[in-house]
């Protein structure tokens, strides 16, 4: 099985257990610390996944690491069977794959906005509601800032691109002319 196939039936699991629970969101907001947490810390994530190292200390690792983050039980469990199945090194990925099948069960969508400078507020809320009228879904915007893209925007919603970017508007133009050239 592939890491993203390990990744996605663990989260489906995780979320049909946290829907029972009904702290499906609660997990989801967990789960979002953890991948902070392992994102900042390489050596946490080679302390998990090192089988080298004891199960319980592992084991403690994920206690340590659950009491600090302030994580639910649902979530500690769940890393800790984790780490147990020697599946640590695929969190990151079960993380995204959790908030996208939650995202998808709640009719929500995660729209990236990546644009030359930062946009006002208005202007994300404008998008939001565009977006949310396209998709027929609630849409949440996470933006960043690209220079290399010269102006305009570029949105991502799924698998869909939205490319408004004066780079790819140029890039367009110069395929465009040696399309005609040849």
């Amino acid at each position: 099985m592939t890491a993203s196939t390990v990744a996605y039936r663990y989260a489906a699991a995780l979320l049909d257990l946290a829907l029972e629970r009904g702290d499906a969101n609660q997990v989801g907001e967990d789960l979002t610390k953890v991948a902070a947490a392992l994102e900042a810390s390489g050596e946490l994530q080679v302390v998990l996944s090192n089988p080298a190292i004891r199960r319980q200390e592992r084991l403690g690792v994920v206690t340590a690491l659950a009491s600090k983050l302030g994580l639910g039980g649902t979530a500690t469990t769940f890393l800790k069977l984790v780490v147990e199945k020697g599946r640590a090194s695929a969190i990151a990925q079960m993380v995204e794959a959790y908030r996208e099948r939650h995202d998808a069960q709640s009719g929500r969508v995660q729209a990236e906005v990546i644009s030359a400078r930062a946009l006002a507020e208005s202007d994300l809320e404008s998008l939001r509601q565009k977006l949310e009228a396209t998709t027929g879904k609630s849409v949440t915007i996470n933006s960043r800032i690209d220079p290399d893209i010269l102006g305009g925007v570029i949105t991502r919603v799924g698998s869909k691109v939205f490319d408004g970017s004066v780079r790819g508007r140029l890039e367009a133009l110069k395929d465009r002319l040696i399309r005609e050239t040849a």
